[in-house]
């Protein structure tokens, strides 16, 4: 029986084996050799695999060459290409020699347990094998038992890696023979018996404590060649992917994430997860599951590629970020962003990696860091771009990677100028953006190849400039300049059309300007059919189709269109759920389709209205509500819990797709489609509607004079958000606190404010999918309220329509709309400076809202201030009510009065 202190040294040298502290092997040998009295075949035993050890650990090698290819498939078209670990017979076989002779000297004239014999044979085949003499190592191997001794005095543990290391080296030899079949079965023992001794859930791997990598880890190796066995051997009977091979590839990569370091072996293990991509691709795996496989190849690559040789490019990773986008640019954007995020400061601001970054970005909604991401590629792209120029004007053909470079800017380009004018509304950026790329285009056929850009990507920058010249027609203030932009808008869309005569966008954005800017409705009308017939399921051109008709008062026509677009759409089962009283059992998720159909509905309703009458319209409200639940039901409630500032009625009309208030009839507000217009919000606001009562016009009189123009009685004027002051309602209690009218409740100033929960005035949102959301289900919720106001004013039922408007602005505060129509409804009861203070209230929110401005110059004129009202109305008809009547009949009016 072995005593204590040479247990002690016993399990000293078992771990120093274990953990790689060779340099310590010597001593220990020393002491063992001193406190034992049998023979010393185990001390010089250990001492030679020391001496062997630290050889291996000094070996420079490079493990991102060595395994290029691992993982490929062969010539034969069948097995996967598996190096076998790197053999020192070139460099190292003199070192090796005598190691051989000094093992195989222990063996002779000794008597040795057969735990010593089995350790010498171990250690003697591995000399053997990294020197490349593999008959030597299969002769020193055989006979060896294929099991774990039980009742290892010596080494207890590590005796487990030398029969790893046996095994594996068995194997490797069979796989030099083709006997793949044989090699699958001797890795799969020696991993069945290996799990047997530890727990399955973990694998050893050893650090060492060196500048390189062990050459081999027997257990990191045996799992790794099985799962390449096995992959070889299913793809060689026709059944590629089949789960015994993909799921042992997927055990080895789940076990290796554990390893220690983290980094270990990681261009073998991302090369191997790639395998297991195809494979997963082939079996058509879940994206959850390629989500995972792709945020573990980055993690690899940056293990690999954190800094790269000189020589190095990132092909590895820009063919990694092209296959991660090609899996989950629909399905998983998020973690496509983690992805490309990581392999941006791998490949120090790629190009290409921005580009999929910029779309995963706008995919998922985060428009203002998509926005960022665009303005670091357009730096980037312009900065590499430079030679490509350089060839270009000497008249140098480009090869084929400098041409895909430039269709890959210019496509991007297009892209990001639609990012910019239809996301964030940037009519300037998205020009510079387009004019950055035509520069380019033109360089490109300055070479006399005038097919060398694709007409689609063409039509594109065409499209959007033309965009983002239509949006600037509507915004400015000065004739001439609207002039020139609608010309140039109606010219770059109708090119748009010509270069890619199957763009709906096009057709679309066409009819909208020509409808807007040139008033022309039968060319208008053309194009929007055109859009619809190539993309029927395109819900704002069946939308503005139905405007075109209702205002040529063709409201049958309309309400045909109506019922035709709104069966194109997921949310008509949705709807007939809520006609037949059932709970829809499921809902789309495309919150802007949604919003999109709910505009089309209330357009429905409101021409329904012009043909039936409004009393018989009013019916809908319920259905309509039910319908606001359905859409913006999930909007509402991840505002509420993200501590947003839902207005009560807007969580109380979304909470169930039956909510809504039955003491009111809803209908809706708006002109025509030639009223305010916004191109990227589902035609808001565009609608045909009951006209307002004409406001009783008053004369000049006494009674004005007395009770109005006179000097003590001058109207109070609230400028600062008059439309969030209860002294705009004349004789009602406050019940806003008096520190919403400051940024802070004691009066003072900051940066951020929050009245009611909403956002400060000098707070801008970023802008996102979600609080667009947001914005249009206030929107839509607000002219849900002033759809019944609408129709309860045209029904004359004055009380009812100021109470819906109050719903509307309890909905949306901000709204133009609602305060333009209380202010309406102010006057129209002949209460002038509540009507004031909504009207300038609404010129202040939307100073290009026609209704407002025409309104608040009429209460000038009402009040006597003739002057204010000319100035008012000369400054609407030189913008944005150039084509209005009503503000032209009013400046007449007024200049007439004062000539």
């Amino acid at each position: 029986m072995l005593g204590s202190r040479h247990q002690s040294l016993l399990k000293e040298i078992d771990t120093a084996r274990c953990v790689g502290q060779w340099t310590a092997i010597a001593g220990l040998a020393a002491k063992y050799t001193k406190h034992s009295t049998a023979e010393q075949a185990f001390a010089k035993i250990i001492l030679c695999e020391a001496r062997l050890e630290e050889l291996l650990l000094n070996i420079p090698w490079t493990p991102r060459t060595h395994w290029k290819d691992e993982g490929s498939v062969m010539e034969d078209g069948v097995r996967l290409r598996t190096y076998y670990p790197l053999h020192l017979s070139t460099t190292a076989s003199a070192t090796l020699d005598p190691l051989e002779k000094d093992l195989r000297r222990i063996s002779k004239g000794r008597s040795m347990t057969d735990e010593e014999k089995f350790q010498l044979s171990v250690v003697l085949g591995k000399v053997c094998f990294y020197g490349g003499k593999f008959d030597a190592c299969s002769e020193a191997l055989s006979g060896l038992p294929s099991t774990i001794q039980h009742d290892a005095a010596l080494s207890p543990a590590y005796g487990k890696q030398l029969y790893m290391a046996q095994m594996v080296m068995t194997g490797i030899l069979l796989e030099m023979k083709e006997d793949l079949s044989g090699a699958l079965g001797i890795y799969e023992t020696a991993i069945d018996n290996f799990w047997q001794k530890i727990k399955e859930s973990s694998v050893v791997i050893v650090p060492r404590s060196s500048t390189h990598e062990e050459l081999v880890n027997w257990p990191e190796e045996a799992l790794y060649r099985r799962a390449m066995m096995a992959l070889s051997i299913n793809s060689s009977k026709g059944n590629v992917g089949s789960l015994d091979g993909v799921s042992a590839l997927a055990t080895y990569l789940r076990k290796m994430d554990d390893a220690t370091p983290s980094g270990f072996r990681a261009p073998r293990r991302f090369r191997a997860n790639r395998v297991y991509m195809d494979r997963l691709r082939q079996k058509g795996a879940a994206v959850s599951e390629l989500a995972h496989a792709h945020t573990r190849q980055m993690s690899l690559l940056k293990a690999a590629f954190e800094l790269p040789r000189a020589d190095e490019s990132h092909e590895e990773v820009l063919a990694e970020v092209d296959l991660a986008a090609e899996d989950l640019a629909d399905e998983a954007p998020e973690c496509l962003i983690e992805i490309m995020y990581s392999a941006l400061s791998l490949t120090f601001n790629s190009p290409r990696v921005l580009q999929h970054l910029i779309r995963a970005l706008e995919r998922s909604g985060d428009y203002h860091e998509a926005s960022l991401a665009l303005r670091t590629y357009e730096q980037v792209a312009a900065r590499q771009l430079e030679p490509v120029r350089k060839r270009l004007a000497a008249k140098q053909a480009l090869d084929d990677r400098a041409k895909k470079f430039v269709a890959d800017v210019l496509q991007t380009s297009a892209e990001g100028a639609r990012l910019r004018v239809q996301r964030l509304g940037d009519a300037h950026g998205c020009l510079s953006l387009v004019h950055f790329a035509h520069a380019l285009v033109n360089d490109v056929e300055s070479q006399g190849d005038a097919a060398a850009v694709e007409a689609q990507t063409r039509a594109q920058l065409a499209l959007w400039k033309g965009v983002a010249h239509a949006c600037l027609a509507q915004r400015s203030r000065e004739p001439g300049n609207r002039s020139d932009h609608h010309s140039a808008a109606l010219q770059l869309l109708t090119e748009a059309t010509e270069l890619a005569p199957r763009m709906a966008d096009a057709y679309f954005h066409l009819a909208l300007e020509l409808a807007l800017g040139s008033r022309n409705i039968a060319e208008a009308t053309t194009a929007a059919k055109r859009a619809v017939s190539l993309e029927p399921k395109r819900l704002d051109a069946w939308h503005l189709l139905a405007l075109l008709s209702s205002s040529r008062k063709d409201y049958a026509k309309a309400l045909q269109i109506c019922d035709v677009g709104m069966r194109q759409s997921a949310w008509w089962g949705v709807l007939e759920d809520i006609d037949a009283g059932r709970e829809p059992s499921e809902f789309p998720q495309d919150v802007s389709s949604g919003a999109q159909f709910f505009d089309l509905a209330i357009t429905r309703m409101s021409v329904d209205g012009r043909l039936r009458g409004y009393e018989a319209s009013l019916a809908a409200h319920q259905r309509l509500f039910a319908l606001y639940g359905c859409v913006f039901g999930p909007v509402v409630a991840a505002e509420d819990y993200s501590g947003g500032s839902a207005s009560v009625s807007t969580r109380h009309a979304a909470a169930s797709h039956t909510s809504g208030r039955r003491s009111l009839a809803r209908s809706l507000l708006s002109r025509s489609v030639f009223s305010k217009h916004s191109r990227f919000h589902s035609h808001s606001g565009a609608r045909p509607v009951p006209p307002m009562p004409p406001l009783p016009v008053v004369e000049k009189s006494a009674s004005l004079s007395d009770s109005v123009v006179s000097g003590d009685t001058e109207p109070k004027r609230q400028r600062s958000m008059p439309h969030l002051r209860s002294a705009s309602r004349e004789g009602s209690e406050s019940d806003i606190p008096a520190e919403a009218y400051f940024d802070t409740a004691d009066g003072s100033h900051s940066a951020h404010s929050d009245i009611d929960g909403r956002e400060g005035a000098y707070y801008s949102q970023v802008a996102t999918r979600t609080t667009q959301n947001q914005r249009v289900a206030k929107r839509s919720l607000c002219l849900l309220w002033l759809t019944s106001a609408a129709a309860f004013v045209v029904l004359e039922r004055g009380e009812e329509a100021a109470k819906a408007v109050s719903e509307a602005l309890t909905a949306w505060p901000e709204s133009p709309s609602a305060l333009t129509m209380r202010g309406q409804l102010s006057l129209s009861q002949g209460r002038h400076v509540p009507a004031l203070n909504d009207f300038h209230a609404a010129v202040s929110l939307e100073p290009t809202n026609i209704r407002a401005s025409v309104s608040l110059a009429r209460v000038e004129y009402l009040l006597s201030r003739r002057d204010v009202a000319l100035g008012l109305l000369k400054n609407t008809t030189r913008a944005h009510g150039w084509s209005d009547p009503e503000a032209w009949y009013w400046l007449g009016r007024v200049e007439r009065e004062l000539a």
